[in-house]
């Protein structure tokens, strides 16, 4: 589970200015459409104001590596997708599509073997080879911004000069998914800056970045020069983006240091794998009972969650799925819906009623009527998640729960969901780009605070991981009907994140979650 807080000074920055205009307001599209949302209208003078400095500039923090193996700084890690390719994109629907890869090959799920594009150039004029791929690989997997999603990789070789091999612990049909992996050239590493084949590169001066001629779309490239300028303190940093001398940001409008600007601004929202979703104690209570879990379906207002709490940030969903891809089936979303009444007779039907008419509900233990008591945890960190966890809370209580909701610290909660001192909690993880479940609800997984202990989930899970393209259809619908019936976490929506530019100044931008400059290639880019 991650805490999201940390935040580079750009994001402290924007998060004071929204304070200081007097606004609160995030800046939102349509819910569910990643897409354009501009700002406050603007008039002409206005928005070419925001272009006054005609060039393209990423804030740099030059004390930090550019090293996509080493940096964890947010802006550096930006300016790194400029710099290296990747093995495959993930675009917004989830779907991955090779870009160093020309061809992928297994017939159990579990060994792959891959063919590189030869035709690759890389900075210094060699070509990219499979050495070049594993390598890269294996720098990835032990990196702690790449290893959660490469742990089902038991090995990586490369097998001769264009072709390498992938061994995996398990069967995983969606592997390319997982290969959004910066590639860099064999030996260069442990650099600063590795050689890599992305279509920019920095340049001598250290202060931007320039196309690089090598890259088979270069002539494409609408930017010719990427200006790289560092801003530290607060104050400078809200100025730069305000006089357009920094051209774009990225945010995480339900994150505690979220920002939102009123001058004229394109927010592009794209979909994210951070799923947001209630788990339970699975040992003990009344949602040991699986009927007691599936029933609190109906009692969470998914879609108010996503538009109203999360400003349009979330997209409802009740799979463990991004509603963008298109494995998602739309039917489990209706059979699911918020419903009050629904809620009710699936209690009433699971033995948890109000045996005695005082208007509190209780559950048979040895045959005894026993008063419900929930505890339900919450982390205090995040305004939006205590706000969606107090409207769950209170839709329980007026069902005849006792609901004692719980806001805590990020330590005490941390304690909380270790102790498995809880019926439900709140919680936000950023799942892989397959969409395993193997940390969240596996026996022993790192994530599995419910205790949940159940091999037919297993079983369908990772039957859905493996199935081929003839049986996956068949494999997911018996996944996720054994997973809506059983509920043992609830998913309520994945979060969206917006990246930003001045009105005007870009279009033909796709930012996806794992590489915002996605299609560049395509990018139009204009000052006037």
């Amino acid at each position: 589970m991650t805490k999201k807080c940390k935040r580079t000074p750009l994001f402290l920055a924007a998060a004071l200015l929204t304070g200081l205009l007097g606004g609160c307001s995030l800046q939102t599209g349509i819910p569910g459409q990643a897409g354009v949302a501009a700002t406050d209208a603007a008039s002409g003078a206005e928005a070419s104001y925001y272009s006054a400095d005609k060039i393209f500039t990423l804030n740099y923090h030059s004390q930090e590596s550019l090293n996509p193996f080493k940096t964890t700084d947010e802006a550096n890690v930006l300016i790194g997708q400029l710099l290296y390719s990747q093995l495959y994109n993930v675009d917004d629907s989830f779907t991955a599509k090779p870009l160093l890869v020309k061809s992928a090959k297994t017939d159990d799920g579990i060994t792959w073997t891959f063919d590189i594009d030869p035709d690759v150039q890389f900075w210094d004029g060699t070509t990219l080879t499979a050495k070049d791929a594993a390598y890269s690989l294996q720098l990835a997997r032990s990196c702690k911004q790449f290893s959660a999603r490469l742990g089902v990789i038991s090995s990586v070789s490369a097998l001769d000069e264009t072709q390498f091999s992938v061994t995996l612990n398990y069967a995983d049909r969606f592997l390319p998914a997982l290969l959004a992996i910066p590639v860099v050239k064999y030996g260069s590493g442990n650099n600063n800056v590795p050689t890599g084949c992305g279509p920019y590169m920095l340049d001598e001066s250290g202060d931007k970045l320039t196309v690089f001629s090598g890259y088979k779309n270069a002539s494409k490239l609408s930017l010719t020069t990427v200006y790289l300028k560092e801003y530290g303190d607060t104050e400078s940093i809200i100025t730069a983006f305000e006089n357009a001398e920094l051209d774009l940001v990225t945010n995480d409008p339900t994150s505690v240091y979220s920002y939102g600007y009123r001058s004229a601004n394109d927010d592009r929202f794209y979909p994210t794998a951070n799923l947001n979703y209630l788990g339970f104690n699975c040992r003990s209570g009344v949602f040991s009972k699986p009927e007691c879990r599936k029933a609190m379906n109906y009692i969470v207002d998914r879609d108010k969650i996503a538009t109203d709490f999360m400003n349009g940030a979330g997209t409802a969903a009740v799979l463990p799925l991004n509603p963008a891809s298109a494995l998602y089936v739309d039917s489990y979303t209706t059979a699911l819906s918020y419903s009050v009444k629904k809620a009710e007779d699936a209690f009433d039907a699971a033995e948890v009623q109000d045996y005695d008419n005082d208007g509190v509900r209780e559950m048979k233990v040895t045959g005894i009527p026993v008063k419900v008591s929930i505890n339900f945890i919450v982390c205090i960190d995040s305004p939006v998640k205590v706000e969606a966890a107090r409207s769950i809370a209170d839709t329980l209580t007026n069902m005849g729960f006792s609901v004692d909701l719980q806001t805590l610290s990020w330590n005490d909660y941390q304690k909380a969901l270790k102790n498995r001192n809880f019926d439900i909690y709140y919680a936000e993880t950023r799942m892989t780009p397959d969409f395993s479940l193997r940390s969240l609800l596996f026996f022993g997984g790192s994530l599995n605070y419910g205790a949940v202990s159940d091999s037919e989930l297993e079983q369908y899970a990772q039957a859905f991981l493996g199935a081929d393209d003839d049986t996956r259809a068949s494999a997911a619908s018996a996944f996720f009907t054994y997973f809506t019936d059983n509920a043992p976490i609830l998913p309520i929506c994945f979060d969206r994140h917006e990246a930003i530019t001045h009105r005007g100044v870009v279009s033909g931008m796709h930012p996806s979650d794992y590489n915002i400059f996605n299609g560049i290639d395509d990018w139009k880019v204009s000052f006037d």
